[in-house]
């Protein structure tokens, strides 16, 4: 599931390697930390923006200094782990 992100998710994560093109032993925990803090902003917030979940992770150090114009790829990566969350929440 997150193999085919990890282009995304290794820039703009702390805790994981630039340019590392596949996850190394350890990269999960990161990956997973990630995805709970966004799974816990949307729980705790009625009408979030995607956006707000971005600044918020920014405000925590999940992720990597960017200028404005870099963000693309943390709205990505945001984008996606609502799609891992919401895709996981549809299994029964």
């Amino acid at each position: 599931m997150f193999k085919e992100t990890w282009h995304l998710l290794a820039p703009s994560l702390v805790g994981l390697a630039d340019s590392s093109p596949e996850p190394s032993p350890g990269d999960l925990v990161v990956v997973y930390n990630f995805v709970l803090a966004v799974a816990l902003l949307l729980s705790g917030k009625q009408n979030i923006t995607l956006v707000e979940v971005v600044d918020e992770l920014d405000n925590n150090n999940l992720l990597k200094p960017q200028m404005d114009g870099e963000r693309a790829k943390p709205n990505q990566i945001v984008f996606a782990a609502f799609a891992w969350l919401s895709k996981s929440q549809m299994k029964i």
